[in-house]
């Protein structure tokens, strides 16, 4: 949501790309740890590949 109104788009859309990255760990840390259940995770999971692919898609928008 930063990026929409930011003036340096690309540095935004790479923290959030980070950040995705991070949360994907904790989640797969989570899981390892039988803090969630595998259906919570694969639907945790898929929802953060496709944040991923938005995250990506916009970055390949936004001009160097």
């Amino acid at each position: 949501m930063a990026a929409a109104y930011s003036q340096d788009k690309r540095a935004d859309l790479l923290q959030a790309n980070r950040r995705i990255n991070t949360a994907r760990h904790l989640w797969r840390m989570a899981f390892e740890l039988k803090t969630i259940g595998h259906k919570a995770y694969a639907q945790g999971s898929e929802r953060m590949v496709e944040l991923g692919r938005q995250i990506g898609g916009w970055r390949k928008q936004v001009p160097l």
